[in-house]
């Protein structure tokens, strides 16, 4: 995990699988702030899928105030895959960055209301080399994207930013999300 404040990094540590996440770091003041985390799933066997993710949130942080972070947690759904998670070669699979942003038990924490601004989507053919924007749509209280397969087989990385009212983003990126067949 990561946390920096323009170029300066104020934290950063790597955790293992077992360990609990939980730093106390203290904000030397207000401004922007970015915290990154990325995944690794290790020991599996050859061609698994979604061996690594990441997580990038971006926000303003009052260092007078004691406030959640306002940014939305997107997971990536990809529709119609069949059981094994694959996709048909040239086929258009439709992806919803499901967003969430929970809330805290802690009377002390303060949380901002505040609705989506933008989502913007991208997915790659090649492990990240290329990545490829994909037009993000609302329709009927849900936001979806149109990813298209390659002619031939493969795997397909996603990734979304989500940007709410205040300008606070997130953006959640998973490696190899599905196979295409």
């Amino acid at each position: 995990m990561k946390l920096t404040h323009g170029s300066k990094t104020l934290y950063s540590r790597s955790y293992g699988p077992s360990q609990d996440i939980a730093p106390q770091v203290r904000i030397p003041g207000s401004g922007w702030y970015t915290v990154t985390q990325t995944a690794h799933r290790g020991g599996l066997p050859s061609g698994s899928l979604s061996t690594t993710s990441s997580l990038s949130l971006h926000f303003y942080a009052d260092a007078g105030k004691n406030r959640q972070i306002r940014d939305y947690i997107t997971r990536l759904w990809p529709e119609g895959l069949n059981s094994r998670s694959q996709a048909a070669a040239r086929s258009t699979t439709t992806v919803e960055p499901g967003m969430q942003r929970l809330g805290t038990n802690d009377g002390t924490i303060g949380r901002l209301s505040e609705g989506v601004k933008s989502v913007h989507a991208w997915y790659t053919t090649d492990d990240g080399v290329h990545w490829h924007a994909t037009t993000a749509k609302l329709s009927h209280g849900k936001w979806t994207a149109n990813v298209h397969s390659p002619a031939s087989a493969g795997r397909v990385g996603l990734r979304s930013t989500v940007t709410d009212t205040h300008g606070d983003s997130s953006t959640a990126t998973v490696h190899n999300a599905y196979a295409v067949r």
